[in-house]
């Protein structure tokens, strides 16, 4: 550090000489003496190696001859420029990440005046907006605060504190120093492989990729592409092995964006997308329509679209007529710039007869070759279209109702309904529809009508659906005005009085019949039930005794009193029953033919018509089997 001089002079008219010294406070200094040519005698002071604990330290020159008076004195008191005693990056973090705001300290101490504080990244100095300055109480601490954003392209540098003495330039600087790490994301970058020729790949060859990657921290995964959905998910004819993919014998499916996709703990990053375009041979539109519907002599714009790479393709037409006959129709060229790939040839056809309708085959070739298989357009002769499917009507009021059927229209479709009043037998309503429902209002009330509901074609109608409803009167619809309360629990108590009386006289009665029930016997009962039994539309026995008139000859289920074992009771059996003619002056018979039960036949019975017998419904047992033989 550099020596401080300082010089004392006293006048030489003082007499006698005086005596000069200098001290720092109490001790005394050594100086030296020099009279100049005028006589003044002076006393200079050199203060070697100056330390920092000199800062501030006062010096006093001091003049005396006597020691009757006081020394006459001076002092001077010394200022010192310093510089920084260190510099230290407070903050620092194992690692930063890319793209998030950083901060970071640096405190400069010993500077006077105040060091003045810089940041340097790789031997380039930041620039100074980014760091804020504050000073300590004493002034002799410096504090720099720089905000910093990250880039992945800072991992490894070094960001530098450096502190410096403003009025001290060219000295020693102090400087701290941080190697950052910075973690990102994953840099990906999709490539061909090698031996690739991307411009002429046709189906059946090998492709390759090579995804790229910088990563830190290290990988954790990479996946694959394909138009922005997971590879598996849409191919399989790949392999991957590290970060490379092989597909193995491309096809047009094959045709489209790749990208790889890398992942590390700070995120995941997808590459750029690389298109692979297939050369092949023309297929089918997933797409094409195959059938079309004409009447005779009705023209026909038939179109057949194919996918094909390149794009220049000739088209071939045949038909395969429905009498089995085939015929060439046209050849066709036509190029597209559909980045799909797709190409279109249009036919005008018309069907002229029967043998015009059948299979239209379309082939198409490119600089490939020709299509493996040709596309297959269907023309079948117009017919009527399905009817709808089950059909209701709901909704009915006095003069509306409500039809649905189930089941959407085809393209081109739509629907019908005609409301026809059943008694008149005129049609009062005419409708129709994109879809199976219909609203029909503005009808008479209290009307029964027959509906019949159509699907349409734009040529042909279906077969009707038929339905049968009719539309509400005031009253089923119960558009009567309610009474007052007190009327309403009026009626109510009168209906629970009538109910009463017809219980009380209704018990007396039903008392008598059933005592009389339990006076017969089981066999008169049973007997009366079968002869009582309604047998055929317009045929019944009455009063027990005889047939009132001869039935029409037809035959009917009904129920036959058989007779069991002597003795026994008779029981009931399913029968079939039919009139017998017996001639010229016999009496016709009413014949029965049991059912069999189980494995056994039965034989076949018959009730003679006996007019002068007794009651049908005797006990003698003898007298039931004349009049039923078996």
């Amino acid at each position: 550090m550099a020596a401080f001089i300082s010089r004392g002079a006293v006048g030489h008219s003082s007499k006698p000489e005086p005596r000069v010294t200098w001290r720092q406070g109490s001790a005394h200094l050594h100086h030296v003496f020099h009279r100049s040519e005028q006589g003044v005698k002076k006393a200079t002071l050199h203060v070697r190696s100056l330390r920092r604990d000199h800062l501030g330290a006062v010096f006093t020159c001091e003049a005396s001859n006597s020691n009757l008076t006081r020394p006459a004195s001076t002092s001077v008191t010394l200022t010192m420029n310093l510089k920084p005693v260190r510099a230290v990056i407070r903050g620092k973090q194992d690692f930063l990440s890319a793209e998030f705001r950083a901060e970071v300290e640096c405190e400069a101490e010993g500077s006077l005046p105040p060091a003045l504080v810089s940041w340097w990244l790789d031997g380039v100095r930041l620039n100074t907006s980014l760091a804020q300055t504050r000073l300590s109480a004493g002034g002799n601490v410096t504090t720099s605060l720089l905000g910093f954003v990250p880039r992945a392209r800072d991992n490894g540098r070094q960001l530098r504190c450096v502190a410096t003495n403003p009025r001290m330039p060219g000295h020693e600087e102090v400087a701290d120093v941080w190697l950052l790490q910075v973690h990102y994301k994953p840099r990906v970058s999709l490539a061909w492989g090698n031996r690739v020729n991307r411009s002429s790949i046709v189906q059946g060859t090998d492709v390759y990729f090579e995804c790229e990657v910088d990563a830190n921290p290290r990988l954790i995964e990479v996946s694959w592409r394909f138009e922005g959905h997971e590879l598996a998910s849409r191919l399989s004819n790949f392999i991957v092995s590290n970060q490379s993919l092989a597909l193995r014998g491309v096809q047009s499916s094959n045709s489209g964006h790749y990208s790889c996709v890398a992942a590390n703990a700070e995120g995941a990053s997808e590459s750029n997308r690389v298109f692979l375009r297939v050369q092949h041979l023309p297929v089918c539109d997933p797409n094409l329509r195959t059938k079309y519907t004409a009447a005779r002599q009705e023209e026909l714009r038939v179109h057949c679209s194919v996918l094909a790479d390149p794009w220049n393709v000739s088209f071939h037409w045949s038909l395969n007529g429905s009498a089995g006959h085939r015929r060439d129709l046209q050849w066709a060229v036509s190029s597209t710039t559909d980045p799909r790939g797709l190409v279109t040839s249009y036919l005008r056809y018309t069907p002229r007869n029967e043998s015009d309708f059948g299979t239209l085959s379309c082939s198409a070739r490119n600089a490939i070759g020709l299509m493996m298989r040709p596309c297959i357009i269907h023309v079948v002769p117009i017919g009527p279209p399905m009817p709808p499917q089950h059909c209701n009507v709901s909704n009915q009021t006095m003069g509306a109702l409500r039809v649905d059927c189930e089941g959407g229209a085809e393209p081109g479709h739509s629907f019908l309904l005609e409301v026809h009043e059943l008694q008149r037998r005129r049609l009062v309503a005419n409708l129709s529809s994109p879809t199976p429902s219909f609203w029909v209002d503005d009808v008479p009330p209290g009307t029964k009508y027959t509906l019949l509901v159509y699907s349409f074609n734009g040529r042909v109608r279906s077969e009707p659906v038929l339905l049968s409803t009719h539309t509400l009167t005031n009253a089923a619809q119960g558009f009567s005005e309610p009474g007052p309360p007190w009327l309403v629990s009026s009626n109510i108590l009168v209906s629970f009085l009538v109910v009463a009386v017809c219980l009380l006289v209704a018990i007396p009665f039903i008392v008598l019949i059933a005592i009389k029930y339990k006076s017969k016997t089981p066999e008169d009962r049973e007997d009366k039930q079968v002869h009582q039994e309604k047998h055929l539309p317009g045929i019944y026995i009455a009063n027990q005794r005889r047939l009132l008139r001869r039935p029409r000859p037809i035959f009917e289920k009904c129920l036959l009193g058989h007779g069991g074992p002597a003795g026994g009771r008779t029981s009931l059996l399913n029968v079939v029953l039919g009139w017998q003619h017996r001639g010229l002056g016999g009496d016709d018979r009413l014949v029965g033919w049991p059912r069999p039960t189980g494995n056994r036949q039965l034989g076949r019975c018959y009730v003679a018509p006996d007019r002068t017998a007794g009651r049908a419904g005797s006990r003698n047992p003898a007298r039931r089997r004349r009049r039923r033989r078996c």
